[in-house]
């Protein structure tokens, strides 16, 4: 049996053993997926192709009203090592190992107004990107102070979060290392943030994080954050500024300016339709000797057709310029969500 194989069986059982032991009546308990497919077809010459970008699937345990606990696989394509010839490693992909995702008990309300998570958690940062711009699905490169790896957007740690009247916070100190790691130096890194809603629709955000690597002495990321939104629309820009000090090296900055709206349509004949435009711009001159600026962009149209299921149809431009060589590529997608 592989261990893909082994993985998917031990998630059959997940409901079976979130209910076992004496506790068994007093405990609820629940299985839920999210899946996303597309079908991506580039018009500059790369080929075209269909894929399962993510497959996730969470079991859930309720113990009390304070008490429970999540475990989430996701079905992602593992990138390894081949071979190396002539010093240069060749890369292939294990299809869909099922790489343990999230893992974690949750106290909510333990004391007023704070709620605990402990285990593999998501950065608050990003579940707070991710709710409100609502299109993961479109692809993780719209989250790129994270994709780019900027911040570990999944760690072992310990997060913090809640309301205190109009003011929501959002804090977690983790390894600093990712998910796929374990800790390196002994130090942590830090995750906070601030939330506040000064009129009604209106969402301003003050986020920062701070960490550490074997290279880097102090990696600071700062993020401002102003968003409006109503049932049929919503509108947001965010500004982030990156400093990176070098173990022995000069300070080195970067930022990612970030602007996008979801905009619903008044058209009865379909089912929930939505225009999305959206547009990044990441100057990651983070790492010594590398300049680097990409732009890219996205105009799409999404349809809700029932509970659980969108489609989009979007249009996805990059322009990336590095060591003054300008590459442009563009890719017309069909995405699909279901979430159950």
């Amino acid at each position: 049996m592989t261990k893909t194989t082994m993985m998917l069986a031990s998630l059959a059982m997940l409901p079976a053993l979130m209910t076992a032991g004496p506790a068994a009546a007093q405990t609820q308990s629940s299985v839920s997926g999210l899946l996303y497919t597309d079908f991506s077809a580039p018009t500059d010459g790369r080929a075209a192709s269909y894929n399962v970008t993510r497959a996730f699937l969470t079991g859930k345990a309720k113990f009390s009203d304070i008490w429970s606990a999540a475990i989430t696989y996701n079905a992602y394509p593992q990138a390894f090592v081949t071979g190396v010839t002539g010093g240069v490693a060749t890369i292939g992909r294990d299809p869909y190992d099922a790489l343990l995702h999230n893992a974690y008990f949750q106290a909510t309300g333990l004391v007023p107004n704070v709620n605990l998570q402990m285990g593999l958690l998501t950065s608050p940062w990003f579940e707070f990107e991710s709710a409100y711009w609502g299109y993961r699905m479109l692809g993780y490169h719209y989250f790129p102070v994270f994709s780019a790896g900027y911040i570990p957007p999944f760690d072992f740690g310990l997060k913090a979060f809640g309301n205190v009247g109009p003011v929501g916070y959002m804090a977690q100190v983790d390894n600093g290392t990712g998910f796929r790691a374990t800790e390196n130096n002994g130090s942590k890194a830090y995750t906070a943030g601030l939330t506040v809603a000064p009129v009604p629709g209106l969402t301003l955000a003050a986020l920062g994080y701070r960490g550490d690597t074997i290279t880097l002495s102090q990696m600071d990321r700062y993020a401002a954050f102003a968003g409006y939104r109503t049932g049929t629309f919503r509108v947001a820009a965010e500004g982030t500024r990156m400093v990176n000090q070098a173990v022995a090296g000069p300070v080195i900055t970067g930022q990612i300016l970030s602007a996008y709206t979801v905009l619903g349509l008044p058209v009865t004949a379909l089912p929930s339709p939505e225009l999305i435009a959206r547009m990044d711009v990441i100057d990651s001159d983070v790492n010594a000797g590398s300049q680097t600026e990409t732009i890219q962009g996205l105009v799409g149209f999404a349809i809700k057709p029932a509970p659980g299921v969108i489609l989009a149809l979007d249009d996805q431009v990059t322009r990336k310029t590095a060591a003054g060589v300008t590459t442009t590529s563009n890719t017309v997608a069909m995405h699909t969500q279901f979430a159950f």
